[in-house]
This record gives C-alpha cells, sequence and structure tokens, in this order.
C-alpha cells in the first residue's frame, strides 16, 4: 500500500511539473485607425483569463506564447489570434 501511494505522488508531481510553461505579463494598447480603443475585452482563452483595455486602451494579461487571445469590444468586430 504505501508503494503504490509512493508511486503516485511520484507520478502526480511528473505530470505536474512538466505541465508547467513560463507565464509572462503580456502589456500592449488597443488602437484602431489611430484612435484608442478603450473598454475592450481581452481573453486568454488558453489560460482562461481575461482584463479590460484602459480609457487610454492600455492593458496587460498574463499570456506566454501559443497562448489564442480574443479582443472583442462593443463598437468593433471580434479578432482571435495566437501568440507567437
Amino acid at each position: 500500500m504505501k508503494q503504490l501511494l509512493l508511486l503516485f505522488l511520484i507520478g502526480f508531481s511528473i505530470v505536474a511539473l512538466s505541465q508547467n510553461r513560463k507565464t509572462e505579463v503580456f502589456k500592449g494598447v488597443l488602437v484602431c485607425d489611430s484612435l484608442k480603443v478603450e473598454r475592450a475585452t481581452i481573453t486568454n482563452t488558453t489560460l482562461e483569463t481575461n482584463t479590460i483595455s484602459d480609457d487610454l486602451g492600455f492593458f496587460s494579461i498574463y499570456a506566454r506564447e501559443g497562448d489564442t487571445i480574443v479582443i472583442s469590444s462593443v463598437t468593433f468586430d471580434t479578432e482571435r489570434f495566437v501568440l507567437k
């Protein structure tokens, strides 16, 4: 029984640590036709996090390479892209 528990804990640790990729803060500003896009929603669908741009269009969100980012706003079309 102790050996089975030990194997489970080792296996769980390996799986948990192997999926840990470096996440960084992604900062940007939303601009359309030289106008700042305020109060747009920026969503990282991979990490399931979101944020809202400020009055000047600036935002920051946690992301990593390969994450899918969706930007949506009431006044503009929704855009989806993958970070490279």
